[in-house]
């Protein structure tokens, strides 16, 4: 191998930046994919997003299953981080009317309203960074999580976590540089302590004191770098409202099968009515944020892959409490095969439905909402495969709720029978009863007559 000098580095480092710009790789990408179907790019990116969406909205374990333990072979340390309460943003039958109004006065603001759309533009650029570093944080962890698995290395000397804390010390100040680091340092062969000259002894940070106190993984660092170096790259402009979608599904979810069928049916007519009926979705496709997929041959909204996604989300949760109801007493790991037949049903008709979705396009040559080809798909193919294989349990279905049932509330004891039950009650047969002393039985007595003696003077007033 020849020796390569630094002006030479230097030469084809300076020539990366020009490679990878818009005149470089970014049009050789475009003309790769202005050859290809524009249905099959979109088709294959749309399910990868809602793959990835749906496998990243796990973040707590169905009530149905036993907590992970490092016990268990597939224990990995991201099980712990998992929570048994629901997430921040549920959406609920009341949300089958709210959303298509909300949505309805956002586009027609878009239409007649600048102002609106300077806004958005405003705040999508802090959900770019925040969507951005939840998705590479979850892929970074995800191959970390894998490649422990299969190669047996603890996953916590690749990817370890941090408690940074922020507090307030008043109450004890001391002459200590501000950098001067609390580091006591212990030799693990001599056992000797080496401590830095003039630090504090590390000691416990009362909660009290706390300003902050913010739990991390390694990953979460680089992510939040790529996340804002490439949300500013304008050749890799595309990945950001991919990232939107993604993190859009893990937030949202949906209730149960109702309420997936009361929004998805409100908003299928809502679709129809903008893009067929009206000029205001046609413009907000037009409006530069990140609310579309959009490639040199055609664009798809974020709304035909969140909703969806969402929905596929759903049948996965439900997949994994099946597979718990026919697994009883075991643990829950990320590390487990949950993906089921119902995930795998709606996702298949998902791409079907996509599909016919872009022949219409060719055919008749106008704008088509997706989610009228994808929500009746998905519908029907889930109620149908949920009436068949488990008596409709998924309508009412919950992830994370535990709802007892009078068979599931155990025996009553017998407090609780007598009360439930108007029954005359019998000192002798009550296992509880203590029987009083002689002279707490006299002073009960003597309480008695006082009380009586006092109903007699209000009476005779």
């Amino acid at each position: 191998m020849d020796h390569i000098s630094p002006t030479q580095l230097e030469k084809v480092f300076n020539k990366i930046p020009k490679a990878l710009s818009s005149s470089g790789l970014a049009n050789y990408c475009s003309l790769w994919i202005s050859k290809v179907p524009p249905s099959y790019v979109l088709v294959t990116i749309a399910t990868t997003l809602v793959i990835l969406g749906s496998l990243a909205s796990i973040t707590s374990i169905p009530h149905n299953s036993l907590s992970p333990t490092e016990k268990d072979p597939l224990f990995d340390p991201s099980d712990l981080e998992l929570e048994k309460e629901e997430p921040d943003l549920r959406l609920d039958e009341q949300d089958a009317i709210i959303i298509p109004v909300c949505c309805g006065f956002t586009l027609v603001a878009l239409y007649y309203s600048d102002v609106l759309t300077k806004l958005l533009r405003y705040s999508f650029v802090l959900l770019n960074v925040t969507a951005g570093t939840f998705v590479y944080s979850f892929l970074l962890n995800t191959l970390i999580r894998l490649f422990g698995k299969w190669t047996g290395i603890n996953p916590l000397r690749l990817n370890p976590r941090y408690r940074l804390t922020l507090s307030d010390n008043n109450s004890s100040p001391h002459p200590v540089s501000l950098f001067l680091p609390n580091l006591t340092y212990r030799d693990p062969l001599t056992d000797k302590s080496w401590t830095v000259e003039g630090a504090e002894e590390p000691t416990t940070v009362q909660s009290s004191t706390q300003l902050i106190n913010t739990y991390i993984r390694l990953d979460v660092i680089p992510s939040l770098i790529l996340s804002i170096a490439l949300s500013q790259w304008s050749p890799l402009q595309p990945i950001v409202p991919m990232n939107c979608a993604i993190y859009a599904i893990t937030q949202i979810q949906f209730k149960n099968l109702k309420t997936a069928t009361l929004i998805l049916s409100a908003l299928l007519v809502y679709d129809v009515y903008f893009v067929f009926y009206t000029p205001f979705m046609i413009n907000a496709s037009q409006i530069d944020l990140p609310i579309k997929i959009q490639l040199p041959t055609g664009l798809m909204g974020l709304g035909d892959i969140v909703l969806p996604g969402i929905f596929i989300s759903l049948c996965y949760k439900f997949d994994i409490y099946r597979w718990h109801l026919r697994n009883p007493n075991t643990e829950f790991h990320l590390n487990r095969h949950y993906w089921g037949t119902y995930a795998s049903t709606a996702l298949l008709s998902y791409i079907l439905a996509l599909l016919g979705c872009f022949v219409a396009l060719d055919r008749y040559q106008v704008a088509q909402p997706a989610l009228l080809y994808v929500v009746p798909s998905q519908l029907i193919s889930i109620l149908s495969l949920a009436w068949w294989k488990d008596g409709f349990e998924m309508w009412h279905f919950h992830y994370e709720e535990v709802i007892k049932t009078k068979k599931d509330q155990g025996p009553l004891t017998e407090t609780a029978k007598l009360l439930q039950v108007e029954e005359e009650y019998v000192e002798e047969e009550d296992s509880d009863y203590v029987p009083l002393s002689e002279e707490e039985d006299d002073d009960d007595d003597n309480d008695d007559d006082n009380i009586n003696d006092d109903q007699l003077e209000d009476e005779e007033d």
